[in-house]
């Protein structure tokens, strides 16, 4: 439910935005109010915000996880597809998939590799793809990131259908009169 509300927020926030934004804008909301909702729904189960190597994630260092928000594609939540990521990603992101590929899990000693990331935490990627009719979220375990994009994971947790709900108005004008409240009728003319 928590990952579930956050990419939720990030989508109705990615609906706020025009063609009067820059391009590109809607994704970028949909990544940083993802974050900043998934920050403040785990923060409260001792998650805490990181942005180490200029990557924002939320981390716990008591299971050894980090989670990373990051907008895909429309082969999302589709088995039958490779996702891929909209923007290439840097080397913050190649040394932490490096760390996925050691086998190593939380509570055992962490193995020693060469330029791995310091803090030896699992990366999972909380990946959110906003569609004209619906959202689709997956939570990703990458074992490659090849040219910036993630690439061979090794888990593909699917947090949504391969068609989900509409959300915005669709989802508001779906509930129709059998939504508990009565309909009433107001008079707008110019005055």
């Amino acid at each position: 439910a928590v990952l579930a509300e956050a990419f939720e927020y990030g989508a109705r926030e990615h609906a706020t935005c025009t063609d009067n934004d820059p391009p590109g804008a809607a994704n970028t909301m949909v990544y940083f109010r993802t974050t900043r909702r998934l920050r403040e729904l785990l923060g409260v189960y001792g998650w805490e915000k990181c942005n180490q190597d200029n990557q924002a994630s939320v981390v716990n260092r008591d299971l050894g996880l980090r989670i990373v928000v990051t907008t895909f594609d429309d082969a999302l939540g589709n088995p039958d597809k490779q996702p891929k990521n909209r923007n290439e990603k840097r080397s913050a992101a190649e040394k932490r998939v490096r760390c996925n590929k050691t086998g190593w899990l939380p509570g055992l000693p962490a193995p020693q590799l060469e330029d791995v990331s310091k803090d030896s935490l699992q990366t999972w990627i909380l990946a959110v793809h906003v569609g004209e009719e619906d959202v689709k979220a997956e939570l990703l375990l990458p074992l490659n990131c090849l040219g910036g994009i993630y690439c061979e994971f090794d888990s593909r947790i699917y947090l949504t259908g391969p068609s989900s709900e509409p959300f915005g108005e669709e989802a508001e004008s779906a509930s129709g009169p059998d939504d508990g409240f009565p309909e009433i009728e107001i008079d707008v003319s110019p005055l």
